[in-house]
């Protein structure tokens, strides 16, 4: 199951919501995830692209509803199948650098 996550609000950037993601997809040990931050209609909005069984696709998509970054402000959270290509995650790769992050906006 692929699907497509936007995240929309006046405060999703800066807040923490990229490394928020990366670590959930990281602990449902998702194959394929991005995530990235995107203009949408002069408003912020973080994209996430997910690829994997529908089970825990739909239980990332619960989490995504039920928490946020504490300093974020949301105004809708919207998910679309996605028939696009979703590339594989190498998540030792990001691991440090969600740390490091994290660390920054202070939400160990």
């Amino acid at each position: 199951m692929k699907l497509k996550v936007k995240i929309t609000g006046p405060k999703v950037y800066g807040v923490g919501y990229r490394p928020y993601l990366t670590e959930l997809a990281m602990r449902m040990a998702f194959r394929g995830f991005e995530v990235y931050n995107d203009d949408e209609d002069a408003g912020q909005a973080v994209i996430a692209l997910v690829e994997g069984d529908e089970q825990r696709v739909r239980k990332l998509c619960n989490c995504i509803m039920m928490e946020r970054p504490q300093l974020s402000i949301v105004d809708n959270v919207k998910s679309e199948d996605y028939s696009g290509d979703i590339y594989a995650t190498n998540f030792r790769h990001v691991q440090a650098d969600v740390r490091t992050i994290k660390e920054r906006l202070g939400m160990q």
